[in-house]
């Protein structure tokens, strides 16, 4: 028996040292040591889940480094079980679970099969000591929210750990990197790996850049193939925190005379300091043409261009940088290549599309069309606004006034004056083709028509800070220059029979220079794009539509014609890129409604003027997308979740609603209740009924769920009971918030009591390195923990995780780790937060914080909110509006105060936004606090 453990001691041994495939297990022989309740049978592993639920096998030898994918054959008793394979590799004596873990994978089907597990593309969680120091191999079939149940069989014929490359072909393989490698080291102990195509240099094993020297740090790549990762990652040392900066990928065609690239979103420097900036590579947009990624000419930081203030005096010290595959799947990648390679097509739709200028309705000569109209809601309504109209000064904004924003960053000064000029002029464009009198409204209307005509620019103020619109350099094309352009080629069709043709070329004149002209010649690449094409927010969305419906109304040669829809088609998609795979739009509801509103518009208009024949709605996300209100709103269409830049009481307008529902088929009813502005009116009246029954929501869900984003929204089925909603998601979002573990608490049909408190008036400092200087911004203003006086860090890798969620008849639970939104904090080793949410009586919620820090430290959870809370020795007491919510704190023995500061930020709302902390006395290393929320009607408690 001794010389048989000796032989198999010396066999394992050989197996790990002499390369090629280490196998584990075939035809009923294990090498290595089964560490789970499984049994070899006919010369087969066989697991059941009813016995265990992972199957643990402990390798011959620990150094597996060299190995990069390990392949298991087997029979499996069904489809559809999830599994996580994992590697263990423990430092001795540790307490916790250190390891390598793989995606989350399906078994396929029934039957034989074999599943590959890529080695060299596994994440390390917490801090293993290494891959050639490998405990154990696991694949496990519970945890991570996967789905469990038990029955599942395993009959498994081969386990084997295979290399890169051969020992028997090395030798014949030219040096060259691997098409398959999963990482590419670009620098890394004062070694660079590639070209340095700036001014840095290499000192004490670090590569030194200082924007004094130069304003971009580039590196040519030692191959351009670069298609295969996902993640840059640049691990250095900063003098000073806020610096602005943009990273971009550049990719040229052969002979290209203009810069084609990729760039990801601006981000900025938090902080002075040793820290790691992560870039997402696969969610970078196109600018202009780029040959592709696998054809990358320059990785670049840019830190002056894109609006960036610039200082000079920035020094960063870089320890690594390198590219790498996360080998996570993107579950909206096969919905975007299915939306792109439709709108690939956008030439052939272009032809679909009117050679002669087209608007949404007939123009103002057709009495039968606009007198029906006079019989509607939105007539009522326009009644009072022409009339307010008509007693208006028709005057241009003040020049000094659009100054304001370059001097001192103030937005309302001109926009105050600009914005009710636009109305007014829309207002009187409607009351003509309502009503037909131009005795009472033409003149006016000229007026106004006179001064927008003459401005040297549409554009705001805050989106021109370069100057180059207002002293007609170079017009660009944004939000509300787009939509008086829109507003104006519209108004030249409709009111055409009224009009002089003085006028008219006056009209087509001022469209075309500031919005035609820069587009088509962005088509023709002679100009390069403005942002809006290639953004994946509402501006992509919200200038679409404007400019679609510019296009369709102007005279263009046909040529010209096809060239700018065709173009402008190309680009149109890039908007729902911006929402999560599972409907998420992070932007908030305030943008869902104003940038997928203006889609809405965009395919109302295209779908009428293409005769039916061109439906934007039909991509997937477009439809999952038109869902997001049902699934985030709290109670109804007008109360949400104040999450990023929305407004406090941010709701949702019938035309947006009456939009989608008609477009995707649910048939909403008479048109003639729908009072809007004139462009999304006119979008109303040109969508024909279907004919066909509601296939809308069908009321509200007790519990939605975005996993993806995490972010949970239950509601109590009582009318007076509570509606909460919770969210992990990242501080790397559109129109972000630090924000990560927020939430919102509220009864039906009344404003949030506690939580999040929506979005700050904008400045110039909304958008640039100043953002998070903001206490309404950042996480001072979140009802979100603060470590040792640390808040939350913004950008990538900030990303929270879900750990486990459930939901039960009586009750629903949802644990994240929050730990990575404080990435930028050093040694806090766990952080922790769950919502519990009660159906029972009127709801009860539950938020717990729980942390592991590696030494003492202050911690603190916020309470945010526009009303009031006192303090009742252990409860509190919350109320808004008359609405009250009874706290009940527990803090495990440990002291604690409740502090109180007004947040000093200017809001969207009305009320003075507070923030109340549960504070713990003194420093710990193991805080909990736990909060439970319940309505109540007490009245008591003193004040603080």
């Amino acid at each position: 028996m001794g010389r048989m453990i000796l032989f198999l001691t010396l066999f394992s041994a050989m197996a790990a040292a002499s390369g090629g495939d280490l196998v584990l297990f075939e035809k009923g022989r294990l090498h290595g040591a089964l560490k789970s309740a499984a049994a070899v049978r006919d010369g087969k592993l066989v697991f059941r889940t009813s016995d265990a639920t992972k199957l643990i096998l402990a390798p011959p030898a620990p150094d597996l480094s060299r190995y990069d994918r390990l392949d298991m054959t087997f029979t499996a008793s069904r489809g559809g079980d999830s599994y996580r394979f994992t590697m263990t590799s423990n430092p001795p004596g540790s307490t916790v679970w250190n390891y390598y873990f793989a995606p989350v994978n399906t078994i396929g089907a029934q039957g034989k099969q074999t599943v590959s597990v890529d080695l060299a593309g596994m994440h390390a969680s917490r801090k293993p000591v290494g891959r050639d120091r490998i405990q154990t191999l696991e694949f496990n079939f519970v945890g991570w929210n996967m789905p469990y149940k038990k029955g599942l069989v395993l009959e498994i014929e081969k386990i084997v750990l295979s290399e890169a490359v051969r020992p028997e072909t090395a030798a014949k393989t030219p040096a060259a990197p691997a098409a398959s490698a999963k990482e590419l080291v670009l620098f890394e102990n004062g070694k660079l790996n590639g070209v340095l195509k700036c001014a840095a240099k290499i000192k004490d094993g670090r590569l030194v850049f200082r924007n004094s020297d130069a304003v971009k740090l580039k590196i040519a790549p030692p191959s351009p193939d670069l298609a295969r990762f996902d993640r840059f990652e640049m691990v250095f040392s900063a003098n000073r925190g806020g610096d602005g900066y943009r990273f971009t990928m550049t990719s040229n065609p052969e002979g290209s005379a203009s810069w084609n690239y990729y760039a990801a979103p601006q981000g900025v420097i938090p902080s002075a300091g040793k820290q790691t900036l992560i870039i997402e590579l696969d969610r970078v947009s196109v600018s202009r043409k780029p040959a592709g990624r696998d054809k990358i000419d320059t990785l670049e930081f840019n830190f002056t261009g894109w609006d960036m203030p610039y200082k000079k005096g920035l020094v960063l010290e870089i320890e690594k940088m390198r590219l790498f595959s996360t080998g996570r799947p993107d579950a909206a990648a096969a919905d975007r290549a299915a939306m792109e390679k439709a709108l690939a097509g956008a030439g052939k739709q272009a032809l679909l599309l009117p050679s002669a200028p087209w608007i949404p309705v007939p123009d103002v000569s057709d009495r039968k069309f606009w007198n029906a109209k006079s019989k509607t809601v939105f007539f009522r309504n326009l009644e009072k606004h022409a009339r307010r109209a008509l007693e208006a000064q028709a005057a241009p904004p003040p020049v000094d006034h659009y100054l304001d924003f370059l001097r001192n960053g103030n937005r309302s000064r001109y926009e105050k004056a600009y914005r009710p000029l636009i109305r007014h002029y829309e207002n009187l464009t409607m009351a003509l083709c309502v009503t037909a009198d131009r005795d009472k409204y033409l003149g006016k209307w000229r007026e106004f028509n006179k001064v927008l005509c003459g401005m040297a620019t549409w554009v705001l103020p805050a989106h021109d800070s370069k100057l180059d619109n207002l002293l007609m350099r170079r017009p660009h094309i944004e939000l509300v220059g787009s939509q008086v352009g829109a507003v104006m080629s519209t108004a030249a069709v409709l009111l055409k029979p009224y009009l002089s043709k003085a006028e008219l070329d006056m009209m087509d004149k001022a469209v075309k220079r500031q919005i035609v002209t820069p587009l088509v010649e962005t088509a023709l690449g002679k100009r390069s794009k403005d942002w809006f094409l290639v953004s994946t927010n509402n501006w992509n969305a919200v200038c679409t539509a404007n400019v679609m419906q510019i296009l369709l109304a102007v005279e263009l040669p046909e040529n010209t014609r096809r060239n700018a829809f065709a173009f402008l088609l190309a680009h149109a998609g890039n908007y729902l890129k911006g929402f999560n795979s599972d409907g998420y739009c992070s932007e908030g509801i305030s943008y869902w409604s104003y940038g997928f509103g203006h889609y809405l518009r965009l395919a109302s208009v295209v779908r009428s003027a293409s005769a039916g024949r061109i439906d934007l709605m039909r991509f997937p996300m477009a439809r999952l997308a038109a869902d997001f209100p049902e699934k985030f709103m709290l109670s109804r269409k007008d109360f949400f979740p104040a999450f990023a830049d929305c407004g406090f009481t941010a709701g949702l307008g019938d035309a947006v609603l009456f939009m989608r529902d008609r477009l995707l088929g649910r048939c909403p009813g008479s048109d003639e209740r729908i009072a809007t502005g004139m462009l999304p009116q006119l979008a109303v009246w040109c969508l024909p009924p279907d004919g066909k029954e509601g296939t809308g929501p069908d009321g509200l869900e007790r519990i939605s769920a975005f996993r993806e984003t995490g972010v949970f929204v239950f509601r109590h089925p009582d009318e007076d009971g509570f509606v909460f909603a919770c969210k992990g998601g990242s501080n790397h979002e559109l129109h972000n918030h630090n924000d990560v573990g927020s939430y919102s608490l509220a009864f039906p049909r009344s404003r949030t009591v506690l939580g999040d408190l929506g979005g700050s008036v904008y400045t110039r400092d909304s958008f640039n390195a100043n953002r998070y200087r903001n206490p309404l911004l950042n996480s001072f203003g979140h009802p979100v923990p603060v470590v040792g006086g640390a808040l939350q860090d913004a950008g990538p890798g900030t990303d929270s995780r879900i750990l486990s969620f459930y939901s039960r008849k009586d009750s629903a639970r949802v644990v994240f780790d929050i730990r990575p939104a404080y990435r930028g904090t050093p040694g806090i080793r766990k952080l922790e937060r769950s919502f519990q949410f009660d159906f029972s009586g009127r709801g009860k919620v539950t938020i717990a914080d729980a942390a592991e820090l590696a030494e003492p430290r202050t911690f603190e959870t916020a309470l945010t909110t526009f009303g009031k809370i006192v303090r009742e020795g252990d409860h509190l007491q919350a109320e808004y509006e008359g609405r009250r919510i009874a706290i009940a704190v527990e803090t495990f023995g440990v002291p604690w105060n409740l502090s109180f500061q007004v947040i000093n930020a200017e809001t969207r709302w009305k009320d003075t936004p507070r923030r109340y902390a549960v504070v713990l006395n003194g420093m710990h290393k193991n805080p909990r606090i736990t909060m439970t929320f319940e309505p109540s009607e007490n009245q008591k408690g003193t004040g603080i």
